[in-house]
Parts: C-alpha cells; sequence; structure tokens
C-alpha cells in the first residue's frame, strides 16, 4: 500500500459485538477511504477476525493482522505501528467511535462543571436518565481537523478531547478550547506530562510515525494498566511540538467488559499500584537516560514522589518539585531513586520499546 497521510490501528479481541460499530464510526468520516485502517486480531476466541476479514473485502483500505498468539492490546497495537505506512498514526480501541457530535447531550453540559488541568479542560457529570449514543451522533471531520491541525502547526503530536461514558449514567469529558502549540520548554513539558495523566489513555491523539521509529517508542508489553498513559506522557516528551485540538472529540465506551474497568475494590487496588510503579519507573529511567534537558525539579522532580509513594519507598526524602537546585543529574537522591526504578524495570521485565 503506498504511504497515506493517516494509519488507524484498531486492536481487538473478542470484539465480535462491536467490531462493525467502531468501523462504521470510521467510514463515515471524511475522506476516510484515503487513509490506512489496521485491525489487528490479537487471537480472538470468537468471529472477530471472520467478521474483520469480510469487512476488509469491502474496503481496499483495511488491512487484518490476525496474531497466532494473544499478546495484549499493547502487543496488538505495537503490531499495527509496526506495519503502518502513514506519516501520523494514530489508535482507536474496537469497542469505541469517533468524531461525537457533543450537540446531541448539550444539556448534559449545562448541569455539571468543568475545571482546568493544564490547557485541559475536565468535565464530570453523574446523570439521572441513561445517556444514549448511536452512530448517527457523530459528526464526519474527526480526522479532517487533526490532520489540518497537524500540518497547520507542525506537530509531532495532536492531542484531541474525548467523552467517556460509564455504565450509561456517569459522564465525563476532556477537551480542549483552542488550538495551543507547545514546545521543547520546561514548563510546556511539566504541563503535558499533568494533563497525560488526566487523559488516562492514548487514543484522541495524531502522533508522527518518524518520532516514534526515532526514538523506537513502542506499548509496554507487561503492563496490564496505564501502558496507554506511559505512551503518551514518552511521546510528549520526545515531541518537538504538541497542540491540541478543540473541535474533535473521541467516544470512549467504558463498558464492564473493558479491562480498565475492575470490579472488586482490592484487586483493583493492587492493579493500580502495580501499573504506577512500572509507569513512573520507566518515565524517571528513560528522562534521566535520554533527556538529560529535563533533569531538573520541574519535569523530573515533580514525578519521583509519586513514584516513591507508590513503591513505598523508604528512606528517599525527595520532594523535587520543590527543590532549590536547578539540576537533578548529581543529585545522591535521585541517584538512589533510579537505582530502585532499574530494579522495578528489571524485576517486571519492562522494555520502553515493547519488545519482551
Amino acid at each position: 500500500m503506498n504511504k497515506t497521510e493517516l494509519s488507524i490501528i484498531i486492536p481487538v479481541y473478542n470484539g465480535q459485538s462491536y467490531i462493525r460499530r467502531c468501523v462504521k464510526s470510521i467510514m463515515q468520516q471524511q475522506d476516510a477511504d484515503k487513509y490506512e485502517m489496521i485491525i489487528v486480531d490479537d487471537c480472538s476466541t470468537d468471529n472477530t477476525l471472520k467478521i474483520a476479514n469480510s469487512i476488509a473485502q469491502k474496503y481496499k483500505n483495511i488491512r487484518v493482522i490476525p496474531h497466532k498468539k494473544n499478546t495484549g492490546v499493547s502487543g496488538a497495537r505495537n503490531t499495527g505501528i509496526a506495519a503502518a505506512t502513514g506519516k501520523y498514526v494514530t489508535f482507536v480501541d474496537a469497542d469505541d467511535w469517533v468524531g461525537a457530535d457533543l450537540s446531541t447531550i448539550s444539556e448534559c453540559f449545562d448541569e455539571g462543571q468543568s475545571f482546568p488541568i493544564g490547557k485541559l479542560n475536565n468535565f464530570f457529570l453523574i446523570t439521572p436518565e441513561p445517556i444514549e449514543l448511536s452512530v448517527s451522533h457523530f459528526d464526519d471531520k474527526y480526522f479532517v481537523n487533526m490532520l489540518r491541525i497537524a500540518y497547520d502547526t507542525d506537530a509531532d503530536v495532536v492531542l484531541g478531547g474525548r467523552i467517556a461514558v460509564s455504565d450509561k449514567h456517569i459522564i465525563r469529558r476532556y477537551f480542549y478550547d483552542s488550538v495551543i502549540v507547545r514546545g521543547t520548554d520546561t514548563d510546556d513539558k511539566c504541563e503535558l506530562l499533568v494533563e497525560a495523566d488526566q487523559r488516562e489513555f492514548a487514543n484522541s491523539a495524531l502522533y508522527s510515525h518518524d518520532m516514534l521509529n526515532a526514538h523506537d517508542l513502542r506499548f509496554m508489553v507487561n503492563m496490564d494498566l496505564d501502558e496507554d498513559i506511559l505512551f503518551c506522557m514518552l511521546a510528549l516528551l520526545y515531541a518537538k511540538k504538541v497542540a491540541t485540538a478543540p473541535d474533535v472529540t473521541y467516544f470512549y465506551d467504558n463498558h464492564s467488559g473493558t479491562l480498565s474497568n475492575i470490579r472488586d475494590d482490592r484487586i483493583c487496588a493492587a492493579k493500580t499500584r502495580l501499573a504506577q510503579v512500572k509507569k513512573y519507573a520507566v518515565l524517571l529511567n528513560t528522562i534521566a537516560e535520554e533527556m538529560s534537558q529535563y533533569m531538573n525539579p520541574k519535569v523530573f522532580g515533580y514525578q519521583i514522589p509519586l513514584y516513591t509513594r507508590h513503591a513505598r519507598t523508604k528512606n528517599f526524602d525527595c520532594l523535587g518539585y520543590a527543590c532549590v537546585q536547578n539540576d537533578c543529574t548529581n543529585c545522591p537522591v535521585a541517584s538512589d531513586i533510579l537505582a530502585h526504578c532499574r530494579g522495578n524495570i528489571q524485576r517486571y521485565g519492562l522494555n520502553r520499546s515493547g519488545r519482551m
């Protein structure tokens, strides 16, 4: 297939009940037939692969890549990145939609309040009536607007908005008010990392394919949670320019079958803590090894207390964000924490390039 503007990667496992809906929302987008769509079936045990193949027969721009061994969503996304030919890469989960038309549920936003975290606005509301959306409630400019901003700003990453609905009554909205371009400044990077943590996933964004390959950036295969956030954080650190897209909305269907929707509180707490340990260990180690310009209290130091709290480390008294030093490179406390990080990276078999 010839090189295209955009590769849309869809990882799927046992998604026979919603893969058609996802693809339909994508194919309703303007210029969708010009983009490359890669469906990676992660060794499904239902009829997902059969359905995906039938869809691919209908659309020439769709490829299906079947895995012979289940590798999880990270492995499936990594397969898609390796196969992609697009200038930009984006991810859509098979149970989600793109291009939500906010006017269909605009009344919800009159009742709640939004609050900014960096440039990202956050909105939360519990509704008495169930929230019902169908593919007909979506506009057709999701990818067009994202690509337009990417080309206008020459950005390595473009961040869009999203709506997440849980159990049909809980709605969360994350959005940007305008096109904002941020660069390599320390304050920009610190703000972007905080936003990435709030965004919670890597979808609703475009990534420069060249940037991902230049830094061998892939999803962490030995993480069950937060692998999205870690990928996004690292991409934002590597990016020379990051732009925001105010006119695009991704719809996240947080139903009970998703991995992130764990019902047992004790299991959820344990998995969340472990994911946080892995995420911050890799993040801190990557900054120290590859991004010495961010070895300062605002970026590196800000993340240290987050890591030490989840890793339950002892004798590490470091509040980097309050430190009066400008450089963490030669700090003995930071050195000890990095040694602890590397121990966890080795212990859990973590590899930032996504290889086992």
